[in-house]
């Protein structure tokens, strides 16, 4: 498996490809190896080469887009957490979700794993600590629990609905109900 680098990696990637492909329609328990390995247009035993079963290759597909988040999150903060403002940390967090939105959809949504829902709470704890730019002693992680769920359900919301509303109005929206709060923005734009 080893011997060639690049066609272990295509094989791999066109194997959690197809897996994502059918999770996206069925409940991992449903979901069969031969079904999968026909999507890749591979057999059965070449999937057995790299995971033990359905919930192995789940978790690592899992555990790569964890990754792929974190990573494109950090590389959209050049200057670390502490060093970009509420506004980048925001707009960094949608872009993520633009990018990775139809994955993280189907592992927050009614067939997903809780596990890793709350991975990205935690991960983005951090960056909610700083946006919040204060401590409220012991009341601070459920604030930042608080803010991280309502930005997390409203970009949710938005793959949701096809994306439907511009990346900018998002953005501005999201501000508008942290900065104001939710009752004001609603007032705002209704017109009272």
């Amino acid at each position: 498996m080893n011997k060639q680098p690049e066609v272990t990696a295509r094989t791999r990637a066109a194997l959690i490809c197809a897996f994502w492909k059918l999770y996206r329609d069925c409940p991992v328990e449903k979901i069969r190896i031969d079904a999968l390995t026909k999507e890749a247009g591979y057999n059965r035993t070449t999937f057995y080469e790299y995971f033990t079963d359905i919930y192995d290759i789940r978790q690592q597909a899992e555990d790569e887009l964890f990754e792929e988040c974190r990573t494109k999150m950090f590389s959209l903060l050049p200057d670390g957490v502490r060093g970009s403002g509420k506004e980048d940390i925001v707009k960094a967090l949608v872009t993520v979700f633009d990018a990775y939105g139809d994955r993280i959809m189907i592992l927050t949504g009614e067939r997903g794993d809780t596990s890793f829902r709350n991975r990205m709470e935690e991960q983005a704890m951090p960056l909610m600590r700083r946006m919040l730019g204060a401590d409220a002693g012991e009341c601070t992680n459920y604030i930042i629990s608080f803010v991280y769920n309502a930005i997390a359900g409203v970009l949710q919301y938005w793959c949701r609905n096809g994306k439907e509303m511009p990346e900018e109005q998002l953005l501005s929206l999201i501000y508008s109900m942290m900065y104001d709060g939710t009752m004001k923005t609603v007032m705002f734009m209704s017109g009272q």
